[in-house]
């Protein structure tokens, strides 16, 4: 018994290492069996989730379902209609027509008119758009195309020269409308004119009345030496008796000629009169200013 017991005690632990070795390697091959099982269903998680979607049928044929279709023509609006475009009649040229304007040389034995008048030795000097200018026997002048006679009996001056009645309406309103803007002209020149002769006139009277004026109250040459007017202003030129007056006498003198002159001037004109007094060499002295007749204050 003790040696059996002995042996029993000396297997009890190869038996327990062996069901211990047998034990771990059964775990070993268990949890290799899980990891390829959980590999696996990793796998096919990653291929049915993150693998490319193929275009479905429903996805095929519903793109051509949003294409718009156009209207039928049962519901179309009608397009609009416009009147058709009024055809543009051709007009002259008239910045030209003077081009049409030349002078010639041309000679005929006779030409009657449109009304039986026989002109004799003609020379056509100038032709335009609206007629011919030319001399004969006992006359001459410009005569429009249409007093020339038109039935092919030569010489048929409208077709010589070329008639176009077009052409000459459209010469004879630019020569109208030239002729009326040259008269205007005339006539506002001739206004111009006569305004600034009748000013001339008018000055001239203004300065006359004037020196009459400084004659009356005792202004002579030994003060006064010349007067000139022009517009609203007169410039009297005063000798050296003026310059050696006092201050105060100096200064009602300059007040004299302001009224003089204002009697003067505004008489006939609405503008203020203006007095400019100076020296012979044309030094300013005294005059009218905006605080009224001053004198230079030696």
């Amino acid at each position: 018994m003790g040696q059996a017991c002995g042996a029993d005690r000396c297997l009890r632990p190869r038996i327990r290492s062996r069901i211990m070795g047998d034990s771990r390697k059964s775990n070993s091959g268990g949890c290799s069996g899980l990891i390829f099982i959980a590999i696996a269903i990793g796998g096919v998680f990653f291929w049915e989730h993150l693998k490319p979607e193929a275009p479905t049928n429903q996805q095929v044929t519903s793109s051509p379902t949003s294409v718009s279709l156009p209207a039928s023509p049962a519901t179309a609006p009608a397009p609009e209609t416009s009147p058709p475009p009024t055809p543009i009649q051709p007009q002259p040229d008239t910045a030209s027509l003077n081009t049409f304007v030349h002078p010639v040389h041309d000679n005929y034995g006779m030409i009657t008119l449109a009304d039986g008048t026989s002109l004799v030795n003609v020379m056509v000097t100038k032709v335009d758009p609206a007629g011919v200018t030319l001399f004969y026997d006992g006359g001459g002048g410009t005569i429009p195309f249409e007093k020339f006679r038109n039935n092919g009996v030569p010489p048929d001056i409208r077709k010589i020269y070329g008639f176009d009645p077009v052409l000459a309406d459209a010469y004879r309103k630019t020569e109208t409308e030239l002729t009326s803007a040259n008269a205007a002209q005339i006539a506002d020149a001739a206004k111009v004119s006569a305004q600034a002769q009748a000013d001339a006139e008018r000055l001239v009277k203004e300065k006359e009345a004037f020196i009459a004026g400084l004659e009356q109250v005792g202004f002579d040459s030994s003060i006064v030496k010349s007067v000139s007017v022009r517009n609203n202003w007169v410039t009297i030129v005063v000798s050296n008796v003026f310059h050696v007056m006092s201050y105060q006498t100096r200064l009602q003198t300059a007040q004299d000629f302001e009224k003089i002159w204002s009697a003067v001037h505004t008489e006939t004109n609405d503008d203020p009169a203006a007095v400019r007094i100076t020296d012979y060499n044309g030094n300013e002295v005294g005059g009218s200013g905006l605080m009224g007749i001053w004198v230079k204050n030696r």
